[in-house]
């Protein structure tokens, strides 16, 4: 599965696919991914219900496919596409409830909600 490397992505998952740690009472029961383009200055926001997805090659490639495991808890998926300062607003929400960042390539420091919650 080839991935524009120009693509920046940030996932979340309060139950990671990288084996992390589950949250706990002081971390969001989150699940979503931004992926920002920074050559068109936009992106999608995904957020579902989905445990341990997506899940990420060593070279930082998406897996798309949901787990058959984890199908029966994913009641729900939304996707966004978003121009650069909406999914910068996102951010700023996102950065509230804390989230369990698991994958990031996030780069662009002049999306400054974004650049802050893909630091944790």
């Amino acid at each position: 599965r080839s991935q524009d490397s120009s693509l920046q992505v940030i996932a979340w998952n309060d139950e990671p696919a990288n084996g992390e740690s589950p949250g706990d009472e002081h971390t969001a029961h989150s699940k979503g991914v931004i992926v920002y383009d920074p050559h068109q200055k936009n992106g999608i926001y995904i957020v579902h219900s989905i445990p341990k997805y997506p899940s990420f090659g060593s070279d930082g490639s998406v897996n798309p496919q949901i787990p058959t495991a984890e199908k029966k808890f994913g009641q729900n998926v939304l996707c966004m596409s978003l121009d650069a300062n909406n999914l910068d607003e996102v951010a700023s929400g996102l950065e509230i409830i804390g989230t369990i960042i698991y994958q990031n390539t996030f780069s662009e420091s002049s999306l400054s909600n974004l650049y802050s919650f893909s630091k944790g």
